[in-house]
Parts: structure tokens; sequence; C-alpha cells
């Protein structure tokens, strides 16, 4: 906690840990041999917080992930990525939250591909 602000920062690292990261790796891969191999995989992300005002915030998001992979992986396999979330979400009344967000993130596969994202997105919520 910084005053009203919080820092977070979590780092993972391993082998076969591809359901930690939502699927985004394959625990195992099946060599040329049928052996089962172990990719080894990181990940990581750190968070900021900010009160603006008691009824505004924001937070900024970096995150990143990656795998060293075994011989024979399917080049369409995921690598690596990273991500930049920033957002501002205001809470006009109790309970209820609007937001907009901007999300920034690359991809790129085994075999080379690369794939690039960026959106813009507003929610609403209400919580009963």
């Amino acid at each position: 906690m910084i005053g009203n602000d919080d820092l977070r920062f979590v780092a993972t690292a391993g082998n076969a840990i591809g359901r930690y990261s939502n699927g985004f790796f394959p625990d195992g891969i099946v060599d040329a041999d049928g052996r089962l191999a172990l990719p080894r995989q990181w990940g990581w992300y750190a968070g900021y917080r900010h009160f603006w005002r008691q009824d505004l915030r924001s937070s900024l998001v970096l995150s990143g992930a990656g795998e060293t992979a075994p011989a024979g992986t399917p080049g369409s396999t995921n690598r690596s990525t990273h991500s930049l979330h920033a957002n501002l979400i205001w809470s006009p009344i109790a309970n209820a939250d609007l937001g907009v967000e901007y999300i920034h993130a690359d991809r790129e596969t085994e075999d080379g591909l690369k794939g690039r994202l960026n959106r813009f997105q507003a929610s609403a919520k209400y919580a009963f």
C-alpha cells in the first residue's frame, strides 16, 4: 500500500506451468519419439492502482510471459506475449462503476508469426 494506492507484482517460472497462465502455453509436448517433454515457462505482471479521488481511480498493468519449448514443438504453439492495460474507473454512486480501458498486447508463436492487439473498451457494473 502507498497511501490509498497499491502496487502489485507477481512472477512465476518453472516447467509445465502452462495451466497457470490461463492455458496460453501447453503443459507438455509429445516429442518425435513419443515421449512427454516439459517446456520451461515464465510469467509476470506488475500493476499500480491510483485513486485520483474517492470515486475515481486508474490502474496501469504490465505483463509478460514466455517459454523455451522443447524440440518438436508445433509451430503454432505460443512462444511469448506482453501486454499493457491502462484504465479509468468512476464510481458515481455506491456499488456502481463506469470505466474505460486501453489494451495493447503482442504475441509470437514458435514459428515466428507475430500478432498485435490494440483495443479500447468501456464497461459498466452494478454490484447487487
